[in-house]
């Protein structure tokens, strides 16, 4: 043995594992990091709706400038057609999330085929890349905002404009 004292393997081996832990919990930590910025809601610029964001699903390649076309169409529609006027419908859907999928149809939590879905106390609506299901979510979610319940039996849409405002936006 060499001058002075042993170091005893146990504390060779804890402090090895240690230092491996330190920098596997750091990676971890960064890649989780990334992830979060990737997943970061964008603000949709020129817009008919104010403060609207969007969000692509990760494969989904968005022109962001087709999107604020399709939610101004939408938007302008919806305040045409339907019951409540430009203002008050600005107001109801300010702050709305579009998450954009990467497939048009997909199924629901109550497995029907859907090309959109509305989670309308968040404010949040989800479409495939053509935004074909844009103006219904729409609707529903200014419904809830401004008429306290969304109608998703779409009773009453005829005589309220909405599904006029729709047939326009689909056309």
């Amino acid at each position: 043995m060499g001058p002075g004292f042993p170091i005893p393997a146990w504390i060779v081996v804890v402090t090895a594992l240690g230092v491996m832990a330190f920098i596997i919990v750091n990676v971890v930590k960064a890649v989780l990091r990334m992830k979060e910025q990737a997943d970061e809601w964008r603000p949709l610029l020129n817009s008919a709706i104010p403060g609207a964001k969007w969000h692509p699903e990760d494969d989904v390649r968005l022109n962001e400038a087709a999107l604020a076309g399709a939610v101004s169409k939408a938007f302008t529609l919806l305040a045409m057609h339907g019951p409540w006027g430009d203002a008050v419908l600005r107001r109801a859907l300010t702050g709305v999330n579009i998450w954009v999928k990467s497939e048009e149809k997909w199924t629901d939590q109550s497995g029907r085929l859907v090309a959109g879905q509305s989670y309308v106390e968040y404010r949040r609506v989800v479409v495939g890349p053509s935004f074909a299901g844009l103006c219904h979510e729409l609707a529903h979610t200014a419904e809830f905002w401004l008429d306290g319940k969304s109608n998703y039996g779409h009773e009453g849409w005829v005589a309220r404009g909405l599904q006029k405002a729709c047939d326009a936006y689909e056309s």
